[in-house]
């Protein structure tokens, strides 16, 4: 094991290591019977430390994904509208938008839906003021997402193909 002393060049720029506190340097140990060092591990300067990023709108877009996704079930109910689920949700990094994507069980009613969804947008907004503790509730954008119906035609045009010999 390695140590580095406060103020050594190499230890700071290394950027390894552990902090602790290690005996000081024989001339300085009456001074200053504990100085915080910087313990170099061998064998953690091979470690390469992989930093999760988590940032506010990963989190502030999960917990809305989760809050609009129970508010429009409610409103599918309240209204009469074709029955529609929360696929994602993606803030932008001023928090002052949001894109709500939603995919319909009916894809011939989609459009329906998404222009009733459309129109009751600043209710839907209020309720979710009400439901998440934010200064400002982003403004709601609703976007019909495909990808479940793509994936159903890529799934029946794999099921017509014939048998490979």
């Amino acid at each position: 094991m390695l140590r580095a002393y406060r103020g050594a060049a190499h230890a700071v720029s290394a950027g390894i290591g552990d902090w602790g506190f290690v005996e000081a340097r024989p001339r300085l140990r009456s001074r200053f019977p504990l100085l915080p060092t910087r313990i170099l591990n061998p064998e953690s300067a091979n470690r390469n430390p992989v930093k999760k990023s988590f940032h506010r709108t990963d989190r502030v877009a999960a917990q809305l994904r989760r809050d609009i996704g129970q508010i429009v079930h409610a409103a599918v109910r309240e209204h009469g509208l074709p029955s529609v689920s929360v696929s994602d949700v993606e803030v932008s990094r001023d928090l002052a938008h949001a894109k709500v994507f939603i995919t319909a069980l009916e894809s011939e009613r989609a459009t329906e839906a998404m222009k009733a969804l459309k129109e009751i947008s600043p209710e839907l907004r209020y309720q979710l003021g009400q439901a998440v503790r934010m200064r400002h509730v982003p403004e709601i954008h609703f976007f019909y997402d495909d990808s479940v119906d793509r994936g159903e035609r890529i799934d029946a045009l794999l099921r017509d193909l014939p048998p490979a010999e």
